[in-house]
């Protein structure tokens, strides 16, 4: 749907919801079985220990303020015995960042993290800059709990085919946009293409290029059951977002974090500075 969106199942006072604020509301945890504390920028050890948890479960624990992807191997949770991955506040009161952009920009069309196995859980992280949606469910039972999924190149979480009984807790979604498709297509949420019995509670959908929440089933005529507690929507499909225009408009700096962004200073080179200068205009594009 290429038009604001607006969901509001419960009424929540929206200036609480900041991405500054949103990624220090985070509580504390505890899971057993540690298989290994990722300590520092490192793939590889990441992709390693992946290994082990789809195999014998037990949890990943991120230590590290980010790790940057360049794809040495698909973030990939297959099992069917319990684990996933934990981040840990940073000194910063931040939580821990996988950043795709390196991946992205090489072409890499992949979601983030894709979860096929059931009973698996991703807790406390940030995804940002994956080619393809944040995060990708297609398995059953799993969990994603306190996790912010922006700037992705497709939809922020995505539940389809045939996904069954996963929980969304208290996870937030926005500015992710697909630029390939024109902005069509990238959901904050999306529990859609048989899926089917799955939960969301409170979760949040704003500045996404299509729907902040879409349940579409091209495959069949009956919708299948999803339960939505304390949740909302606000300004999706706004083409505005994401040539600059709408924080230009509300007197916001311009957020170089988008892509469609980074496209428009490429094609410019006096986009950003006029920006700056309160002369906001994209005319100028390259073809």
């Amino acid at each position: 749907m290429k038009y604001t969106s607006i969901l509001i199942l419960s009424i929540i006072s929206l200036n609480l919801f900041t991405s500054k604020t949103l990624e220090k509301k985070i509580l504390s945890f505890g899971e057993d079985y540690a298989i290994s504390t990722i300590t520092k920028d490192d793939e590889s050890a990441l992709c390693e220990a992946i290994k082990i948890l789809n195999k014998s479960g037990g949890t990943i624990y991120i230590n590290t303020p980010v790790i940057n992807f360049s794809w040495k191997c698909q973030i990939q949770l297959s099992g069917s015995t319990a684990g996933g991955l934990v981040g840990m506040k940073q000194s910063n009161d931040q939580y821990p960042v996988f950043n795709f952009k390196k991946a992205r920009n090489d072409n890499v069309k992949s979601p983030g993290i894709k979860i096929t196995g059931s009973n698996q859980f991703v807790k406390y992280l940030i995804i940002k800059f994956a080619g393809n949606k944040g995060i990708w469910i297609t398995g059953s039972k799993n969990t994603v709990d306190h996790v912010i999924s922006r700037y992705n190149d497709a939809s922020g979480i995505q539940i389809s085919h045939g996904a069954d009984s996963n929980s969304i807790n208290y996870s937030y979604c926005y500015r992710n946009c697909d630029v390939g498709g024109h902005g069509g297509g990238a959901d904050g949420f999306s529990p859609k293409l048989t899926s089917k019995n799955n939960v969301f509670n409170f979760y949040y959908a704003w500045d996404n290029s299509d729907d902040g929440w879409d349940a579409f089933d091209k495959e069949g005529d009956i919708t299948n059951s999803i339960v939505i507690n304390h949740s909302a929507c606000w300004n999706n499909g706004n083409v505005d977002v994401f040539t600059g225009k709408y924080d230009y408009d509300n007197g916001k700096n311009l957020d170089k974090n988008m892509w469609t962004i980074e496209q428009l200073i490429d094609s410019d080179k006096d986009f950003e500075s006029n920006y700056k200068n309160k002369k906001f205009s994209y005319n100028n594009i390259k073809n």
